[in-house]
């Protein structure tokens, strides 16, 4: 299996298990108009991301929360 695979595998894992938690659904926000977003689906995203990052660290990150930031500002944010 690729690594970007065995990545993309174990970043869904992480953001299932956070799923599954509930943590964070009862925190709702409006972004725009009707569209919603919970404290789950952010920190779902951000998993995921430091998850990819942590493999690979050059490659950009682009997700449907927070958008898309070059990698390694991305990484620089995450380490901090």
């Amino acid at each position: 299996m690729r690594a970007e695979t065995e990545a993309a595998i174990a970043a869904a894992k992480i953001a299932l298990r956070i799923t599954d938690s509930r943590e964070g659904a009862d925190i709702i926000t409006p972004k725009v108009g009707i569209d919603l977003v919970t404290d789950t689906d952010v920190r779902c995203e951000d998993a995921i991301r430091a998850e990819l990052l942590w493999r690979f660290p050059d490659y950009p990150v682009i997700g449907e929360e927070r958008g898309g930031v070059a990698a390694k500002e991305q990484l620089l944010k995450w380490q901090n």
